[in-house]
């Protein structure tokens, strides 16, 4: 989701300021983003330069990583796959079947941005 090209059609279709903040620091180097994110930009910038994804959080957790989406989907989206993957775990839906849902999930938020 985060690939040049898509920040770039983002920008041009849907309006700079819906560009995601924070995904790449390559987006900071195009005008037009520059000019929309400057009131938070270098806050950002700096946040993204500071993250360390070998430690992710405050405290000792055993993966490593970092991901953040701004929508508002995003949490929802994480609350309902989780939903799915707590049934596969609890033996009340299958592995296959928890996938497919929460696919069809992460599908029907990604239309909702493709209109």
């Amino acid at each position: 989701m985060t690939n040049k090209k898509y920040m770039t059609t983002v920008g041009s279709q849907l309006g700079w300021a819906r560009v995601p903040p924070g995904s790449r620091l390559s987006t900071y180097q195009i005008p037009q983003y520059a000019a929309i994110a400057k009131p938070y930009a270098e806050a950002t910038l700096s946040a993204m330069r500071a993250a360390d994804q070998a430690h992710p959080t405050a405290e000792p957790v055993p993966y490593q990583g970092i991901q953040f989406v701004r929508i508002p989907e995003f949490q929802d989206l994480g609350t309902r796959v989780s939903q799915q993957i707590a049934a596969a775990i609890a033996g009340n839906i299958t592995v296959d079947q928890a996938l497919q849902q929460s696919q069809q999930y992460a599908e029907t938020v990604g239309e909702t941005y493709r209109q």
